[in-house]
């Protein structure tokens, strides 16, 4: 279930569907019950899941409550850096080991329940209650998979009907509100030459460091620590920084002559994400028109 296309791991989210799908199947409306799943497709055997308990009595009801955000992949993990193996479920009393357990196929699971429970005891609800389990999460390397493509087939307009629970926690206590997400890339091109003479070359990682290093203060300047954040008991306010570079191959003797930056913005509830983007684009300006 690691999405990591660069790293050669594409997800076979399907084998996890396989078992939530077998799970629920006693429930399904063709069996007598009065839930409903539907796994939908855009790459093959990497499909999003929509499961949809409704009451007979109600079915003329249009309220909707979903539950969204719960996703089948997973980060990649090094073995190495694992107590335990981190491919395996290891159950110690009421602790669950294992990449996935807190983000995100506990909520996988935790979804299965709940629909497992609704349909057990066939509770009588007026509204419908709707939950997306998502393909794609961690990785946008590969386009078009997830729930940004439900949304634009229209697969997921019921949200429109009623309010969304997203349920996607990277630990185990309860939620309240998260941060959003903002991915970027900064690549700075200098000048290939010897390391002996590095006054006839321009090294990129170096201005590639230098500008990030520049925008990230004019970031924390605009979006710095709010005191809602204290009132809703958010650990670090929003932030800004790089989670990956890559640069040319060169020998250790040479001035590297580009680098590429990428990380992620997690920008706390309290701004907006247009304001944030506004801001990036306007630093960017800055910074060309300086050098």
């Amino acid at each position: 279930m690691q999405n990591a296309p660069s790293l050669g791991l594409i997800p076979q989210v399907n084998l996890v569907s396989d078992i939530v799908l077998a799970e629920l199947q006693p429930y399904n409306k063709t069996n007598g019950g009065y839930r409903t799943v539907e796994r939908v497709e855009f790459v093959a055997g990497r499909g999003n899941v929509i499961i949809t308990y409704q009451h007979p009595d109600f079915a003329h009801s249009e309220r909707t409550v979903a539950f969204v955000g719960s996703h089948m992949d997973v980060v990649p993990s090094n073995p190495e850096g694992w107590e335990r193996d981190p491919f395996t479920l290891t159950v110690e009393g009421d602790n669950l080991y294992g990449r996935g357990t807190t983000d995100c196929l506990g909520h996988v699971a935790l979804m299965t329940e709940l629909f497992k429970g609704l349909a057990q005891k066939k509770v009588s609800i007026e509204t419908k209650v709707v939950c997306v389990l998502i393909a794609s999460e961690e990785n946008s390397e590969i386009q078009r998979v997830g729930v940004e493509t439900l949304m634009e087939s229209g697969k997921i307009d019921f949200i429109k009907k009623g309010p969304v629970i997203w349920v996607d926690c990277s630990d185990s206590q309860p939620c309240i509100g998260t941060a959003g997400a903002i991915t970027w890339t900064l690549k700075a091109t200098g000048k290939l030459f010897q390391s002996g003479l590095p006054n006839l070359g321009i090294n990129g990682i170096e201005l590639g460091m230098d500008a990030l290093t520049k925008i990230q203060e004019r970031f924390y300047k605009d979006f710095g620590p709010l005191p809602q954040e204290k009132e809703y008991n958010y650990s670090c306010p929003s932030t800004m920084k790089p989670t990956k570079i890559e640069s040319c191959t060169n020998g250790l003797n040479q001035i590297p002559p580009w680098v590429k930056i990428t990380g992620g913005v997690r920008l706390s509830p309290f701004y907006e994400m247009k304001d944030a983007r506004r801001s990036f684009a306007c630093h960017f300006t800055e910074l060309m028109r300086m050098n």
